[in-house]
């Protein structure tokens, strides 16, 4: 796992980056989520740099989410990835989330 002080960064660091945005949700109940698993849902915005295959900087955003947003039941959570047009990337599933995330420095927006 990544340092989590280097996937957090302000808004005013975007540069030379593409806007990503990972959406985490849930079909299951509420109340049969595990406890802390609880925060997780939600829009996440990320950077990846430009220029990455598409299908890469969406890996590079679930990475640099799931780095700073741990889900012990990942199972019962989807992440889907957005662009900043708001058309769904598919991931490139063969890649490692988190060595794809550290290696192109992706990172959540505050």
């Amino acid at each position: 796992m990544t340092d989590q002080t280097n996937s957090i960064r302000p808004e005013a660091e975007i540069e030379k980056h593409e806007l990503f945005y990972v959406v985490i949700s849930t079909e299951s109940d509420f109340c049969n989520l595990y406890y802390d698993d609880r925060e997780a849902m939600g829009c996440y915005k990320v950077c990846a740099p430009s220029g990455l295959a598409p299908s890469v900087a969406a890996v590079a955003a679930l990475g640099a989410v799931h780095s700073v947003v741990p889900i012990k039941h990942l199972w019962r959570f989807e992440s889907r990835v957005f662009d900043g047009d708001g058309q769904e990337v598919e991931p490139d599933y063969d890649l490692d989330w988190y060595d794809t995330a550290e290696e192109h420095k992706a990172y959540v927006v505050k």
